[in-house]
């Protein structure tokens, strides 16, 4: 099984146990999102091999399941904010 460099690059980041703030605000490496848009532009083009295929559903993959996790962490953070202000009054 291939493990592709933008999955890997996923689970990299979330093995070092990121902060809040840090899922928040990560964002694909330079390299990443050239070979992203790369992609992109073939698949418009209709010129993406198989292999090209799979590699942009992994790249949708990591897209879906970072929406997600910086949705459910600006809501933990909000959260977290509202109850340090309530501790201060």
């Amino acid at each position: 099984m291939t493990v592709h460099s933008v999955y890997r690059e996923m689970l990299d980041f979330l093995a070092t146990s990121p902060s809040l703030q840090q899922i928040i605000a990560f964002k694909l490496s330079a390299a990443s999102q050239e070979r992203l848009e790369e992609l992109l532009e073939n698949n418009r083009e209709g010129e993406l091999n198989q292999d090209e295929i799979g590699e942009l559903d992994v790249y949708e993959l990591v897209h879906h399941s970072m929406i997600r996790l910086k949705a459910q962490a600006r809501m933990d953070f909000t959260l977290m904010m509202a109850n340090d202000a309530d501790r201060k009054e």
